[in-house]
């Protein structure tokens, strides 16, 4: 769908890779490191499992999609977990060279340097415009978290990352026939299981499911 959405638009599709570091010292991480990181997930699902505290090693972003923030910023602007809302524009690191040989065929480029800045559009608002920025757009910088990684028999390996807290947020349409409803709509995060809608798709009012967006 994001690749769509670029092809459509003629928007660049960024590939954004986490700023990793292990221990105090602040190394980069190896090549298994990397890979280990990589596999863990975001959220919790079992009790005492490590985790990346909702940020992602790799994320994809470009102008005009649609995005979910996913830890707490700035609550007096309403930019909160489950936020939902709009890329505007993303303003490269100063360091980032990208050429045109550096965009491959399909319009994606691979990213030296994390942007420095995101501009997002909440779906809704109720704050005070920004210096220097229209009204509505909120700037959204990287995050730090702090994460445990189990790696050569150490379970509490701490990894430093740096990395937008953002994931791409669905469209899910569901029509329905009851009490004159046609069309119901939710926006739902990456990754949102489905099967926690098999219930409501029992009934046989509803008539389909369709996973749009970008």
């Amino acid at each position: 769908m994001l690749q769509k959405h670029c092809n459509q638009t003629g928007n660049l599709l960024y590939i954004v890779e986490a700023e990793d570091a292990v221990g105090d010292t602040r190394q980069p991480l190896n090549k298994e490191q990397k890979l280990i990181v990589a596999g863990m997930p975001s959220e919790d699902r079992r009790p005492g499992e490590n985790t990346t505290k909702r940020l992602r090693h790799r994320l994809e972003i470009a102008k005009g999609m649609k995005i979910m923030v996913t830890l707490n910023l700035a609550t007096e602007a309403d930019l909160t977990n489950g936020s939902r809302g709009t890329v505007e524009d993303i303003v490269l690191d100063p360091r980032e060279r990208v050429s045109s040989e550096e965009i491959g065929k399909d319009g994606t480029v691979w990213l030296q340097y994390p942007p420095a800045m995101i501009l997002f559009r909440p779906a809704h608002y109720e704050f005070e415009p920004f210096p220097g920025l229209e009204p509505e757009l909120i700037p959204i910088f990287l995050s730090k978290v702090t994460f445990n990684m189990h790696y050569c028999n150490n379970p509490r390996i701490q990894v430093h990352q740096r990395q937008f807290p953002l994931c791409r947020a669905y469209t899910l349409k569901i029509k329905v026939r009851l009490l004159n409803m046609s069309l119901l709509t939710l926006d739902l995060p990456e990754n949102f299981p489905l099967i926690c809608l098999r219930p409501m798709l029992h009934y046989p009012t509803a008539a389909g499911v369709t996973r749009l967006g970008c």
